[in-house]
């Protein structure tokens, strides 16, 4: 390779650092990049493509995580080999880049490491899926609000251990866990899943044949879904359920659960799709849930577990093929007074969403609030049968102070948040409502 511009240079450069605009030695390491043939020619097409828009910032801010994600295939020594072009637009959220990757042999010596024999027998294993060599690799950004900044390798290796080890047959499993250097003061996060071809609960939801199209072409405001099933609004309901339990068992509570953060995989031994829930990183990483659907749970929050609200509307949505848009279903609903919706259904709905907002009662803050337990215990989920595991999620030390760290963070946001809720109702006035709350009006705090 050239020579770089200095000797900071070659160090930035062996270490993976992929310089952002402005950066004075930015010119050198790309113009020596883009001129070295690259294995796959990945990380030369990525180098060459922030090179050419050096002027452009939109497009330099996404070709530098692109050649994070680059750099990031390469060190997997032919784990992961780059297949296409960044999906900016897979999710809700612009900020996380997808990538297609597909699998490659790897490139070990004859004696390879226990580490790399045990990578090798994953591989094995994950080539029996009928998507065996695809994966979904997705870069993010760490929040702001989060504790830990992973620029430590102690902090890295316990957040990587934790997420691998989040296995449950209704847990969609992470393959890889990576760390992105996009600035010389920030870190993002990539993680590989393997590639869902049936896509999200959402997406079985509206009929999308094609998961990884952008998120506004699969679901614009003015399309509306097909209701589920009774069966499968069981099955599914149940099976997040029960990863939610095994979550909070281990002292995760979900904030971003959502039918786009759920994903429909296949059991080959009942030959039947099962719900797996996705994207549990975030709660981790105490990214706040979208203010579309904060703003609308918030009401409920002093009665009923945040995660067990987020449920109420995925459950919602499973049953009228479209989102719950106010903070509580219509009263006619909730009273059975709609054809065509399952009474159980109803039931749950009206566990839910029943209670009061929660200045109507700031008197009964001691009572029990609705819980996970209480929703499976309903007649819709309670005799529907689960997959047996003696898996058990096992997680050391480090692992499990990032749990407690990072939820005990969040949780303390959202306590200020609700007090700031409360004073706002209090005060009968828009103008003291935070800023993510200011979309919340009159008629959706209110049930109807």
């Amino acid at each position: 390779m050239g020579c770089c511009a200095s000797s900071d240079a070659a160090n930035l450069e062996n270490s993976g650092y992929s310089p952002l605009p402005g950066d004075p030695n930015r010119k050198a390491l790309l113009s020596d990049r883009a001129a070295e043939p690259m294995a796959h020619d990945v990380e030369g097409r990525m180098s060459r493509a922030s090179f050419q828009s050096a002027d452009t910032v939109d497009l330099d801010h996404q070709s530098v995580r692109m050649i994070a994600v680059a750099n990031f295939c390469l060190a997997s020594s032919g784990k992961y080999v780059w297949q296409d072009s960044a999906r900016s637009g897979m999710g809700r959220r612009s900020s996380k880049i997808f990538f297609l990757v597909n699998s490659g042999e790897s490139e070990n010596s004859s004696s390879p490491s226990r580490a790399a024999r045990k990578a090798a027998a994953r591989q094995k294993l994950i080539k029996k899926n009928e998507a065996a060599d695809k994966y979904a690799a997705a870069i993010l950004q760490i929040p702001l609000i989060c504790p830990f900044t992973f620029h430590s390798e102690a902090e890295k290796k316990a957040f990587k251990q934790l997420i691998l080890n989040l296995k449950h047959p209704y847990i969609a499993p992470v393959l890889d866990v990576g760390f992105g250097v996009v600035a010389s003061n920030s870190i993002d996060l990539i993680v590989v899943r393997k590639f869902y071809p049936k896509g999200s609960l959402r997406d079985e939801i509206y009929g999308v044949d094609e998961p990884q199209a952008s998120y506004s072409s699969k679901y614009p405001k003015a399309k509306k879904g097909t209701p589920l099933t009774a069966e499968k609004i069981r099955n599914y309901g149940r099976q997040i359920l029960e990863a939610m339990v095994v979550l909070r068992k281990k002292g995760i509570t979900c904030y971003n659960l959502s039918t786009s953060n759920v994903l429909i995989g296949y059991d080959e031994a009942t030959k039947s799709p099962v719900a797996q829930i996705s994207d549990i990183e975030n709660s981790i990483l105490c990214r706040p849930p979208p203010s579309s659907l904060d703003n609308l749970t918030l009401v409920h929050e002093q009665n009923v577990d945040v995660d067990v609200l987020h449920f109420g509307h995925m459950l919602f949505e499973m049953a009228l093929g479209h989102r719950l848009t106010k903070s509580s279903p219509c009263q006619a609903l909730l009273d059975s007074k709609y054809d065509g919706v399952n009474k159980e259904v109803v039931e749950v709905l009206a566990l839910i969403f029943s209670c009061k907002p929660c200045s109507e009662n700031a008197d009964q803050n001691a009572a029990r609030r609705t819980s996970i337990e209480d929703v499976m215990s309903m007649p819709l989920f309670c005799d529907v049968p689960v997959k047996e595991t003696c898996s058990v999620i096992k997680l050391n030390h480090a692992a499990k102070k990032v749990i407690k760290v990072c939820m005990a963070s969040i949780a303390n946001c959202r306590s200020h948040r609700l007090a700031q809720f409360e004073a706002s109702l209090s005060a009968g006035s828009r103008s003291s409502i935070p800023p993510l709350l200011v979309h919340v009006s009159s008629s959706s705090i209110s049930t109807t």
